[in-house]
C-alpha cells in the first residue's frame, strides 16, 4: 500500500478518468466540517438561493476499473499533456468574473467568458460568433457547464456556481504543471514493486481508496483524510486485518483545533456524537460535564467515537 501525497485525482479529472480530486479542493471545508456538525444541523443549513436547492449526488468516484498506477493511465496523462501544451501555446484561457450564480434563462455580460472557457476544453462546441458572444444563459451552456462539472467532480447542477468559477479559473498553466507533476508520480508507483497481485492505494488529495487486484480496481471508496495544514501522513505498509466497525481515536490535533473549540459553543456535542472522553487511552472515562473545556489538558484527556453510522 502506498500514499505518496498524490495528486492524481487531479490530473485526472482533466483526462475525464477521475476528477475527485478536484472536487475535494473545492469541497474541502465542507468534507472536514461534516465531521463537527451533528445531522440536525446540517439539515437546518440552507445557502441563499431564489428557489429550494435540489439534492444533487456527487460524482467524484472515477466508473472504470482502471487503477492510478498503470501503464493506461500515464498514457492518458501523456496524451493530456500534449493537449494541454497545445492550449497554453495558444494563450490558454481567461479568467471569469466572479458574481451571483448564473442559471438557464439568465442574462449577464459573464456568459460569453463562460462559453468560450468550456469552448477551449471542449466541454461546448462553437457555433457562430453572434450566439458566442451572446449574454443569455442558454440550454447548450448549461449542458456544457454540466459536461465541464462531471469531468472535475462537481455537483452536475449546470448552473455557474463559486466552486465551478474556482475550477474554471484555474489556469492552464497550472493545469499543465499538475498534469506534469502526476506525470512523474505515476512513473514512480509503477516503478515501486508490490508484493502480490493485490494491493490497495490511497490518493490523498482525491478523498479516495482504490483496491486492485490483477490491474484491476475492484472497489473503490471515498476517504476521510487530512487538511493542508494539518497532513495525512504518506506511508507504504502490509495490511493484515480490515475493521469494518471501528471506533475514532481522535487525534490530539483534532481534538485541540475542532473538537474542544466545539465543546465550548456546544457542551452536549460529544453525547450527540457518540464521542467519550478519557483520563488517556488506558484510564477511565470521564463525564464531560465536569469538565471545563475552556481549560482543559488534551495532552491528558482522550477522545473515542463509538463504531456505527455516525462514526467519522
Amino acid at each position: 500500500m502506498t500514499r505518496r501525497g498524490l495528486l492524481l485525482g487531479v490530473s485526472a479529472s482533466l483526462l475525464g478518468l477521475s476528477a475527485s480530486a478536484v472536487n475535494a479542493q473545492a469541497t474541502e471545508a465542507e468534507w472536514w466540517e461534516s465531521i463537527f456538525n451533528s445531522q440536525s444541523e446540517r439539515r437546518r443549513r440552507r445557502p441563499p438561493d431564489r428557489e429550494p436547492p435540489v439534492p444533487v449526488e456527487p460524482n467524484d468516484l472515477r466508473p472504470d476499473a482502471t487503477p492510478w498506477r498503470s501503464e493506461v493511465m500515464l498514457h492518458q496523462m501523456d496524451e493530456a499533456i500534449a493537449r494541454y501544451q497545445r492550449i497554453v501555446s495558444q494563450g490558454g484561457w481567461h479568467q471569469i468574473p466572479p458574481g451571483p450564480t448564473l442559471r438557464p434563462g439568465d442574462e449577464d455580460k459573464r456568459v460569453p467568458y463562460v462559453r468560450r472557457r468550456l469552448i477551449i476544453e471542449g466541454d461546448l462546441r462553437p457555433t457562430d460568433r453572434r450566439h458566442d458572444l451572446s449574454y443569455t444563459f442558454d440550454a447548450r451552456l448549461e449542458h456544457g457547464l454540466r459536461e465541464f462539472q462531471r469531468r472535475y467532480g462537481l455537483r452536475e447542477t449546470g448552473r455557474l456556481d463559486k466552486p465551478t468559477i474556482a475550477q474554471m479559473n484555474v489556469s492552464a498553466y497550472q493545469r499543465l504543471e499538475q498534469l506534469r507533476l502526476n506525470q512523474r508520480r505515476i512513473r514512480d508507483l509503477l516503478e515501486e514493486k508490490v508484493d502480490g497481485n493485490r494491493y490497495v492505494l490511497v490518493n490523498v488529495p482525491a478523498y479516495q481508496l482504490e483496491a486492485v487486484e490483477d490491474d484491476i480496481v475492484r472497489l473503490r471508496h471515498r476517504v476521510i483524510v487530512g487538511k493542508p495544514d494539518r497532513q495525512t501522513p504518506s506511508l507504504r505498509t502490509s495490511i493484515r486485518a480490515l475493521n469494518f466497525f471501528p471506533y475514532w481515536h481522535v487525534p490530539d490535533s483534532v481534538a485541540k483545533l475542532d473538537l474542544i473549540p466545539r465543546l465550548i459553543q456546544e457542551p452536549d456535542y460529544l453525547q450527540k456524537e457518540l464521542i467519550r472522553a478519557f483520563d488517556g487511552w488506558n484510564g477511565p472515562e470521564l463525564d464531560p460535564y465536569s469538565i471545563d473545556w475552556r481549560h482543559a489538558d488534551v495532552s491528558r484527556i482522550k477522545f473515542r467515537q463509538d463504531p456505527g453510522p455516525q462514526n467519522a
